[in-house]
């Protein structure tokens, strides 16, 4: 994962097979931003470098019973593979949360995939940062 500072890549491919699309979106966002805060560029004309993503795993599992026998905490798995210039990395989380009321719902699954996400961002941003041949010191 090699890149030289200010080099412009471009996410050519964000691979999600499940039915979920906000977090296509939200994982955009992060690789995206990982890569611009690392110091690349984003772009995708010719001859810059490419980035694929792909989604290995989105699982949720039940994790806790209300009071009124229903499922209201669930353990969310993510993982997702990063692939540029030949070399691939996978990065994952797993997180929990509730929905108190035992209901179903997508809006406890998105602070998820965020939360999820924000854990993955440091080590992201640190393996793009140590590839890079200028490194900004924090």
């Amino acid at each position: 994962m090699s890149i030289s500072f200010g080099a412009e890549v471009c996410i050519k491919q964000l691979n999600n097979p499940f039915p979920e699309p906000y977090l296509t979106h939200a994982l955009r966002n992060t690789v995206e931003r990982a890569f611009l805060q690392a110091g690349a560029k984003l772009g995708c004309k010719e001859g810059t470098q490419e980035v694929n993503v792909a989604v290995l795993e989105l699982k949720e599992n039940p994790a806790g019973i209300s009071p009124s026998q229903r499922v209201n905490v669930y353990e969310l798995n993510l993982s997702f593979k990063l692939k540029f210039k030949g070399e691939e990395k996978n990065y994952g989380a797993k997180v929990s949360y509730s929905l108190p009321s035992g209901a179903e719902g997508d809006i406890g699954r998105r602070f998820a995939i965020d939360d999820a996400l924000n854990i993955i961002y440091p080590k992201l941003l640190e393996d793009l940062r140590r590839r890079y041949k200028h490194v900004d010191k924090l």
